[in-house]
């Protein structure tokens, strides 16, 4: 009897890259949320942009590449932006906003609409729409690029209490694009009018119940988490000795700024010491040949090892240390 192919086999996480939106009202800070998170996943940014020129009022944060998309906001234009992005190079994609090609002059309910006034059936228009519908958001989740996108959402004013006093606030609701967009993505950011971000929707864990303002650090952290694709070698867990001790007990650790500062505190909240041994293994860690300087080892690899390493899977870390400590012991001995 011949055999036949597996249908299933191992799930295996591969390196991937992000598919992030970021949904808000107005002045939530959209546009500067997704540049910030940019710096931190790549160098070449490109921003696509269709807020008449506001993309490059943040010119000063950083540099990346803008192209201004006028009306109509066919969906074809949005799919040919971003092949051009792809074909230059870029490492992440901005759109910078999503909701105009839904809501904008000649988006899609535009199409709709004219296809229903041609008709007469507003039902049978959605079929001149869904395709374009359909190739955009295939678009943005085949890229090769990162890809960030900004929506509108819709506005309403609130009235809360507090501290006695009656405060007027405004809040963001669903995003405005097709229902269930937010389905499509990595991460589903919503922002609040004091630039607050909360994950609605959050695939990789890394924010779940976390409120935050987006910076380039958050990018570091999507970065990371989204290279972690196999398990790490070096951070392999090896099997316990018979007679091995149980791990120290972590101790608080002040909160650090740098991703440098952060892995030396991760490692020593696992009783990762002394801190020159951890600095040495931390230029193994990271390839660079033994008398090289510990501060040249770039933060985006420190994020790594934080986040994906010393966080993330701490036994595999301890045991990936003392593997390095012991190899160095027998060096030290043979030499």
């Amino acid at each position: 009897m011949t055999a036949q192919p597996a249908l299933f086999r191992r799930a295996e996480r591969r390196r991937a890259k992000l598919r992030l939106a970021l949904a808000g009202p107005s002045g939530s800070g959209k546009t500067y949320s997704a540049l910030q998170i940019a710096f931190g996943l790549g160098q070449r940014i490109a921003l696509i942009d269709t807020e008449r020129g506001s993309g490059e009022l943040y010119a000063h944060l950083g540099a990346y590449d803008v192209c201004t998309l006028e009306p109509p906001f066919l969906p074809q234009k949005y799919v040919d932006a971003i092949t051009a992005a792809e074909q230059a190079g870029y490492d992440v994609i901005i759109v910078d906003s999503l909701s105009h090609a839904w809501v904008g002059d000649g988006g899609m309910l535009d199409i709709q609409g004219r296809a229903a006034a041609r008709t007469g059936n507003s039902w049978s228009a959605w079929r001149e729409v869904t395709p374009m519908h359909n190739q955009l958001v295939d678009k943005l989740l085949q890229s090769p690029c990162h890809v960030i996108v900004t929506l509108r959402s819709k506005t309403e004013y609130v009235q809360t209490q507090e501290s006695g006093k009656t405060v007027i606030r405004k809040v963001g609701l669903a995003p405005v694009f097709r229902d269930g967009v937010e389905y499509e993505f990595t991460v589903f950011f919503d922002l609040a009018a004091d630039h607050t971000a909360r994950a609605s929707k959050d695939r990789t864990g890394l924010f779940d119940g976390r409120y935050l303002i987006p910076a380039s650090d958050t990018g570091r952290e999507l970065l990371a988490w989204l290279d972690n694709s196999t398990e790490d070698p070096l951070f392999s867990p090896a099997e316990p000795a018979p007679d091995a001790q149980p791990a120290a007990k972590p101790r608080r650790s002040p909160q650090p700024g740098t991703w440098k500062e952060k892995f030396l505190a991760s490692c020593a909240a696992q009783g990762l010491g002394p801190e020159e041994d951890v600095k040495a293994w931390a230029l193994s860690l990271a390839g660079a040949p033994p008398d090289a300087s510990f501060d040249a080892i770039p933060e985006e690899k420190f994020c790594h090892l934080t986040v994906a390493g010393v966080a993330k899977k701490p036994e595999a870390a301890r045991a990936s240390f003392n593997r390095w400590r012991d190899h160095k012991e027998t060096a030290q001995k043979g030499a």
